[in-house]
């Protein structure tokens, strides 16, 4: 007598609705998809002069911390949209979606379509919490490619084939080619691939194994393409050498400010040097140690809503066998320890602000679901769905200690009081209106792709151009202004501001707290 094969379609069902409850998410708590025309995040005007500096073939002068993929996108998009700030909430908000899709189907490849469900829902709550869909900046492309790195591969490992290795791989690559920490993925999806592969037949073997190399090869070569394009400016044979060497330096200078603004993480790193971090050494000191502790123990898990210790659970729970397929236990080396250590790795070597942990935190998600659906899928059914919907509407309720609620501040808010200027001045503004940013409010770069002054786009327009622009403003048909703030000194240690209302051709059009906006008037 035949055995009758379970009933799927309710699991299905539960991953459907988790993503769609995720993309929900996105757009209760986030934002996402909704186009404002402003800017937010972290360090957004660094990443929109970037973006400008891209789709104009200036990639020698993006900053070298970056790599050029997210500034091709933003400013390209930004000019087909005729608005960065437009195009930046765009790719944060498709790249969050695609987030809460992969985490989805990475935790139903591993452990079934009720654990896909949760995942998706949760990436969609801590993505969405935070306001990472609206922020403009690289994170939450950063985000979308790493756990699309590993879910698309568990998708291959669950389902080889030509299609699923060229996803997968394609995925690795892109996340390689936007950032530099995509390496540490690697493993995890090459071990998932692997498992794909194994499992197949000989010609299924091959078309997995094709697709995904194809792909991440062309990812590769995005990313060498674009880099050597970017660091051009440095010739000769020690190019490659010098780029890693200042990237390097960068990066390590990051790192110590971190360290520098966590007292009990400085207290036990002050005896190194800048020099010592990101070193095989480092790891064995006792800043690592506390670095790690810290991360552990406060950073992270202020992002995951499933709470610490069932996410963390998660990487020993892939580890049990299903009871539908053989060798489960491997896709739980491959998607809960070697991607775990990825997340592990980034732990130990710096302080993981925000922005760090929603990189990573549909990764964790993937595995905490994953995990929690290995373990219910040990029970008897109907248990098994039960117990996850059970899962599903603790989170929804806020979780272990409120970790799920929208109560958090959104990232990184330093950043909005540029956004706020930009919201006064912009509407002002018209048609041949044109407009110099003494203020260094980065009025200029919120109104990209307009372009309200004449000449090369800064972060920080240079004094001189201020003081030109005082005595003698750019001739236009429409009106000319000025923004300043107390603080710049101009030559002979003039305040900007006072050098303004002391100039009888400006008058006073509008004002905040720490800023004025001033109308030149015939002279």
């Amino acid at each position: 007598m035949k055995t009758r094969s379970p009933d799927r379609r309710p699991a299905l069902v539960a991953l459907l609705l988790g993503v769609i409850a995720g993309w929900a998410m996105l757009w209760l708590l986030g934002g996402a998809f909704v186009l404002t025309n402003e800017m937010g995040g972290y360090g957004w005007p660094g990443y929109v002069l970037n973006g400008w500096l891209a789709q104009g073939d200036l990639l020698t002068r993006i900053d070298t911390l970056r790599t050029p993929l997210h500034p091709l996108l933003l400013g390209n998009l930004g000019e087909h949209l005729g608005s960065y700030a437009d195009a930046g909430i765009l790719i944060s908000s498709l790249s969050c979606a695609l987030a809460v899709l992969c985490a989805g189907l990475g935790a139903a490849a591993l452990s079934g379509g009720w654990a896909g469900g949760l995942a998706a829902l949760a990436t969609g709550m801590v993505l969405g919490i935070y306001g990472a869909p609206s922020v403009t900046n690289q994170y939450p492309l950063l985000a979308g490619l790493t756990v699309s790195a590993v879910g698309l591969s568990a998708v291959a490992s669950r389902l080889p084939g030509l299609a699923t290795g060229l996803l997968a791989g394609g995925a690795l690559g892109l996340c390689m080619a936007a950032e530099s920490r995509g390496v540490l993925l690697v493993p995890a999806a090459v071990a998932l691939v692997g498992i794909g592969m194994v499992r197949s037949h000989r010609w299924g073997r091959l078309r997995l194994g094709v697709g995904f190399a194809l792909a991440l090869s062309a990812g590769l070569w995005m990313r060498a393409t674009n880099s050597e394009a970017q660091h051009a400016r440095m010739v000769g044979d020690a190019r490659g050498l010098a780029r890693q060497a200042v990237m390097m330096d960068q990066q390590r200078a990051v790192i110590r400010r971190w360290v520098q603004q966590e007292m009990d993480i400085h207290a036990r790193c002050v005896a190194l040097s800048t020099d010592d971090l990101l070193t095989t050494d480092y790891l064995t000191t006792d800043c690592a140690a506390a670095v790690l502790t810290n991360n552990l123990t406060v950073r992270i898990p202020r992002h995951l809503p499933l709470g610490a210790v069932l996410t963390v659970s998660g990487l020993l729970l892939l580890l049990l066998p299903t009871r539908d397929r053989r060798g489960a236990w491997a896709e739980g080396v491959g998607a809960g320890l070697l991607a775990g250590s990825s997340v592990l790795m980034l732990a130990v070597v710096t302080p993981m602000p925000p922005r760090y942990v929603i990189q990573q935190a549909p990764l964790l998600v993937l595995i905490g679901a994953a995990g929690a659906g290995r373990l219910a899928g040990r029970l008897p059914a109907p248990l098994p769905g039960l117990a996850m919907a059970a899962l599903t509407g603790w989170v929804l309720s806020g979780g272990w200690d409120g970790r799920a609620r929208a109560d958090r501040p959104a990232l990184d808010t330093a950043y909005d009081t540029y956004a706020e200027v930009h919201r006064v001045v912009g509407p002002m503004l018209g048609e041949h209106d044109r407009l110099i940013d003494c203020a260094d409010l980065n009025l200029e770069l919120a109104l990209l792709p307009r372009r309200v002054r004449s000449g090369d786009l800064t972060r920080d327009v240079p004094l001189e151009a201020c003081a030109a622009w005082i005595e003698r403003p750019e001739e236009t048909p429409g009106e000319t202004y000025i923004l300043v703030r107390p603080g710049r000194r101009l030559r002979g240690e003039t305040d900007v501001s006072e050098a303004v209302a002391a100039d009888g051709g400006w008058e006073e059009a509008a004002a905040g707290v720490d800023w004025a906006l001033w109308r030149s008037v015939s002279r």
